[in-house]
């Protein structure tokens, strides 16, 4: 039984939603003398629980309730902030992947990064699962939502498989290096994060030409967006990689004479802004 589920239980109420679409709402615990027991604002999928219209052995419920769900592999995701429930995200059926993914970020990067990459890979999984448009988008829009900084950019890259290689491998590069703290690692993640919109991630794959594409391309959406300054990150990582990128920064420079690259190499890992003004 779910938290919803069980929440109707309690307040002996059915507020008669869509059960597939449980995972979308929101959820918000106050007190006032002008609200029902249980309400339901479809706009905002938030369904809002009066602990003022509650019994003492109500609210005890519910209380003992919540713990369990956020502690149990947070299932019931809490906004500390808003001091209200996220979302309801079940991921005991996904993949032991996801799950395994999960465990390994849990304690290196910043908790709401956490939480907003939670509820990215379950967004992944609903899209391969075949859920509708709306869902999708109705899902997409709570995580920006709720982690306006970050939210659009984490579920971009969660979208595109680079949480389980790029920024995996970064850890696992930096990790064994003598001295190694955590916050080396956050502070290249969110670098990750922030830049992810615009950048170009350099594989093994990709030719000098194919690189030099991927910049040019990232540089006409942002010129297409009236983005001021135009510049695009470069990750890169492995010598032959690295090789490759440089040699595609060097054809750049031929076409673009007011280029710039400004290179970041530390060891194996490499990072480069190029910059078109």
């Amino acid at each position: 039984m779910t938290f919803f589920e069980r929440l109707q239980e309690i307040i002996k109420v059915d507020l008669k939603l869509d059960i597939h679409l449980h995972h979308l709402i929101n959820f918000n615990f106050t007190r006032n003398d002008h609200s029902p027991a249980i309400s339901y604002q479809e706009p905002t999928k938030l369904i809002i629980v009066n602990f003022e219209r509650l019994s003492a052995d109500q609210q005890d419920e519910i209380k003992s309730l919540i713990k369990p769900s956020i502690n149990n592999e947070n299932k019931l995701l809490l906004n500390e902030k808003a001091k209200e429930t996220l979302e309801s995200v079940d991921l005991e059926e996904g993949s032991g992947d996801e799950r395994g993914l999960l465990d390994f970020y849990k304690d290196k990067i910043p908790q709401d990064d956490y939480l907003a990459l939670r509820a990215a890979l379950h967004l992944r999984k609903r899209f391969r699962a075949g859920a509708s448009r709306d869902e999708i988008y109705l899902m997409r829009t709570q995580i920006i939502k709720s982690f306006p900084e970050r939210g659009e950019n984490i579920s971009k890259l969660c979208s595109s498989g680079y949480f389980e290689n790029w920024i995996k491998t970064v850890y696992n590069i930096m990790s064994v290096r003598p001295g190694f703290k955590k916050e080396d690692f956050v502070k290249t993640f969110h670098l990750f994060i922030d830049e992810g919109a615009f950048a170009v991630f350099v594989s093994e794959k990709m030719s000098p030409d194919d690189i030099k594409a991927d910049i040019e391309r990232e540089r006409s959406i942002q010129v297409r967006y009236g983005v001021p300054d135009p510049s695009v990150l470069v990750h890169a990582i492995g010598r032959s990689n690295i090789e490759n990128a440089n040699m595609a920064f060097y054809d750049l420079k031929e076409k673009y004479s007011h280029l710039s690259v400004q290179r970041s190499d530390d060891m194996y890992i490499f990072f480069a802004r190029v910059k078109f003004n």
